[in-house]
């Protein structure tokens, strides 16, 4: 199992609200930031995204395991 981590500047994320991380290249908002990898880090059968605050305390954790109907959008 490969772990990829992603550190956000300052960053805040209130509560009920979202944002989306992508994988590639791409210009940061208040609401999308953009990894700049050149390589995938997703898995296509699972995989679970981990939001930790910077003392390392998880925040949230939310893990895909199929497409299609079902799914969950983390």
């Amino acid at each position: 199992m490969s772990v990829h981590r992603y550190v956000f500047g300052s960053v805040s994320v209130g509560a009920g609200k979202y944002m989306k991380i992508h994988t590639g290249r791409g210009t940061d908002t208040a609401t999308d930031k953009c990894q700049g990898r050149r390589a995938y880090v997703w898995n296509n059968d699972r995989d679970t995204a981990t939001l930790t605050r910077s003392n390392g305390a998880r925040v949230s954790s939310c893990s895909w395991t199929k497409p299609g109907a079902g799914h969950t959008y983390c």
